[in-house]
């Protein structure tokens, strides 16, 4: 039976299953049309980035669960502890059908809440509002480098660009080139020896998430393209000499 899961949890498990099968929509780009004075057609502005989607799902109650459950009040609380943040923090969200990917999503309503039958069956519809991107949890394994001049490469098998998480671990100057674009680490042996570089939202920061920006050097965060990239670590001048411990890079491969 196909299942959502929201969390770590599944419907299935709260004692709900899919009413409908969702219609399931694909991330837009952000442009804009603009018309110009004597000329035929619109000229287009892109702000480079897809919008969030919304998904629409109806579910009703599993038979079974209105029996077990006390009551229905009961079955209609734990959906929405389940679901319901104020945290304002996306979660993970995976459907069954999508095998291999997850999405970040937050649960924006739950509708009215209905009972209807002899068997008094649950049923409303749930809104989510997702990140554009479907992720694989492929993406989501870790390469390791944990020597200086040493290159691997590593493969994108998805047809766009990814935006990696990158947490480097050790002491001194070092530079990250990837596909021959080089990024400067500035010395983090004061700070922790510790420093996260997150491509999605262009944040460095420290292991307690504080602000790390002075200890990079470059306009854009790392990307990795589709297909083939290369990286290596090399030592980045002057003092104290690199002790690089370990770069941890994890690529975020994903599609719409």
């Amino acid at each position: 039976m196909r299942d959502i899961f929201f969390n770590g949890e599944s419907l299935l498990e709260q004692g709900f299953a899919l009413k409908s099968f969702p219609v399931y929509k694909t991330a837009e780009p952000e442009l804009e049309f603009v018309g110009l004075p004597g000329c035929d057609g619109d000229d287009v502005i892109s702000n480079f980035r897809y919008k969030n989607v919304e998904e629409s799902i109806e579910i009703n109650s599993i038979p079974h669960s209105v029996f077990l459950a006390e009551n229905t009040f009961q079955l209609v609380m734990a959906l929405k502890n389940w679901l319901v943040y104020s945290d304002g923090q996306y979660k993970e969200y995976r459907d069954s059908i999508f095998p291999g990917y997850f999405t970040k999503a937050i649960c924006t309503s739950i509708g009215e809440i209905q009972t209807c039958g002899f068997a008094k069956l649950i049923e409303t519809t749930l809104l989510f509002n997702r990140v554009p991107w479907w992720y694989s949890d492929l993406g989501n394994q870790p390469y390791i480098i944990n020597e200086l001049n040493k290159q691997i490469s590593i493969n994108n098998p998805e047809k766009y660009s990814s935006l990696p998480l990158i947490i480097f671990q050790g002491a001194g100057n070092v530079n990250l080139v990837i596909n021959n674009i080089s990024f400067s680490i500035k010395d983090i042996s004061n700070v922790g020896n510790y420093l996260k570089i997150d491509g999605e939202t262009g944040n460095c920061t420290d292991i307690d998430g504080n602000s790390l920006d002075t200890k990079v050097n470059f306009d854009y965060p790392p990307i990795f393209k589709s297909g083939s990239n290369t990286i290596k670590a090399v030592y980045g001048g002057g003092t104290p000499e690199s002790a690089l411990k370990q770069i941890t890079i994890i690529p975020r491969w994903r599609r719409l």
